[in-house]
């Protein structure tokens, strides 16, 4: 299915307007925006607003030392180190220390090596190399769609760690895969596996085996692809069903006429809509008041007025229309705010009717949630198609790898001749197998 590719209409906020957020509203908002705060006016940013930030960017939790074996990774920490400099007259006074943007940075780093390292320890494939960085978030170049689907599943659009995202699913999944082969459940889970794969119109054989240490990576990583077209399968029957129940809802929204010509369907099922909603209520909430506030003043200028000379009547008369003016601007601003309120009371009603479609086995996990999670995951499955190739490629070269010795050695036996030419026809069969895999495939899935 083709994705779905959120559309945010470029709306900023006021200073003023995200300065009214309580804390969980600034958490959400931070969540959704990448721990970046886009305002019209940053200038106006208060500093009580930006203390709220920075205790928000705390120092990340102590982490064990974990031998870095990448070069990139330890020279970026050596460079961290270098460039911190140390107080001249350190505190004696046992106080919070103030926050290190470059400490709590090597701490990260050494977080996401550690999961990188961790994955690939228990036989996942990560999604990019480790050594691009924090960079690789702000230039994804060829991993931007994969590096995309480890940042949904992060919860933290635009964040570069990822790497403990990836190490829980694999693990998720060899818990499956292991549950799959106790009990007797291994026949009958082999089967909806190869079911499942053609499903899915993949063509090529492979033989999943019961005892998982002598299971070949590329018949694992299959198993995996299966994993995933499983969960993904079980999220788009739910979508399908909720369909109608969400085609209705979003008719009646349309049908409203409320909607301004940014207000795709894309945005207003998207956190950015709220925020921007209920900015605007703000907002239009003050200009009310402020037109109130003129209206009385306006009033107030007249009734002190006592016109008795051809001049004090002539600004009698002008004081009088502009109290016409303000109540006018009154008005505009009253029918504004009802607008609004009437659009974001739709749009509610709407969201609502929505979370009523929800997910037996997740009662979290409502409508939108779900139908995000299968598009996403569709992208997973892309990648996870794609490595496949890669994977075939490693494994013949490391069986060419384990075969170079064993002739080295056959050489330089006397006699060896008769060797060579016996061993040679025998580890053709060892390549040949490996070369021909594609004929070797399994499929997985069991109904648990």
């Amino acid at each position: 299915m083709t994705p779905h590719q959120p559309q945010f209409h470029p709306f900023k906020l006021f200073a003023s307007d995200i300065a009214l957020f309580d804390d969980a509203q600034l958490d959400q908002y931070l969540e959704a925006n990448g721990r970046i705060v886009r305002v019209e006016d940053p200038d106006n940013l208060s500093q009580a607003f930006l203390e709220r930030l920075r205790a928000r960017a705390g120092p990340a939790e102590p982490t064990r030392s974990h031998p870095i074996d990448l070069s990139y990774v330890s020279a970026r920490l050596e460079d961290i180190s270098a460039g911190r400099q140390a107080s001249p007259h350190p505190s004696r006074c046992a106080t919070t220390p103030p926050y290190d943007e470059e400490e709590d940075q090597r701490q990260q780093l050494e977080k996401e090596v550690e999961f990188y390292n961790t994955l690939i320890k228990e036989g996942g494939r990560p999604s990019h190399p480790i050594n691009l960085g924090p960079g690789v978030a702000q230039d994804p170049g060829e991993y931007r769609e994969i590096l995309s689907v480890w940042q949904h599943q992060s919860d933290f659009h635009g964040t570069w760690k990822v790497f403990r995202a990836q190490m829980h699913e694999w693990r998720a999944f060899r818990l499956y895969q292991r549950d799959h082969r106790e009990g007797g459940r291994f026949p009958g889970y082999v089967e909806l596996v190869k079911r499942s794969l053609a499903r899915h119109d993949f063509a090529r054989l492979f033989e999943p085996i019961e005892d998982l240490e002598h299971q070949d990576k590329l018949t694992t990583w299959i198993e995996f692809l299966d994993y995933e077209y499983w969960l993904y399968d079980k999220d788009m029957r739910f979508v399908k069903h909720g369909q109608p129940q969400y085609d209705e809802a979003w008719k009646e929204l349309v049908d409203s006429h409320v909607l301004r010509h940014f207000e795709t369907e894309a945005f207003i099922c998207s956190i950015n809509s709220a925020f921007c909603h209920q900015a605007e209520k703000q907002q239009a909430q003050r200009v009310v008041e402020s037109a109130r506030a003129n209206v009385t003043s306006a009033q107030k200028s007249i009734t002190d007025l006592q016109p008795s000379s051809h001049l004090e009547r002539g600004q009698h008369q002008y004081q009088r229309q502009q109290v016409t003016e303000a109540h006018n601007k009154l008005d505009t601003a009253v029918e504004s705010l009802a607008l609004i309120e009437r659009r974001n009371s739709l749009v509610d009603q709407f969201h609502k009717k929505l979370s009523r479609i929800t997910h037996k086995g997740a009662p979290s996990r409502t409508y939108l949630t779900i139908k995000d999670d299968a598009e996403n995951r569709s992208l997973l499955c892309k990648w996870i198609l794609q490595q496949i190739p890669l994977i075939e490629l490693e494994s013949k070269a490391a069986a060419l790898n384990a075969l170079a010795p064993m002739k080295m050695t056959e050489n330089a036996v006397p006699n060896g001749k008769d060797k060579v030419a016996r061993t040679g026809k025998e580890s053709q069969g060892l390549p040949r197998a490996i070369f021909d895999i594609k004929g070797d495939n399994a499929e997985g899935r069991d109904a648990g």
